[in-house]
């Protein structure tokens, strides 16, 4: 099934409480073993551990997240 995720994919990820965890780490554990470069998870806030964010993950999988706020205390 490794054609189902590619090099340099990008795969949006739903956020919160409905942050599918056990999902994130099998393709993270799939992405090491198929030796996968690149693969970007977006998503707007996720909860819980989770496994793909450890260093042996680092360059497999990479996070771009989408919550922006502003820091009105900064502008002050």
């Amino acid at each position: 099934m490794s054609w189902l995720m590619c090099v340099g994919m990008r795969v949006f990820v739903h956020g919160c409480a409905a942050t599918p965890l056990t999902l994130l780490d099998a393709l993270a554990k799939h992405g090491v073993e198929a030796k996968l470069k690149d693969v970007e998870l977006i998503h707007i806030h996720t909860e819980g551990p989770g496994i793909c964010v450890q260093p042996e993950y680092d360059g497999t999988v990479t996070f771009t997240l989408l919550f922006h706020f502003l820091n009105t205390l900064a502008h002050d």
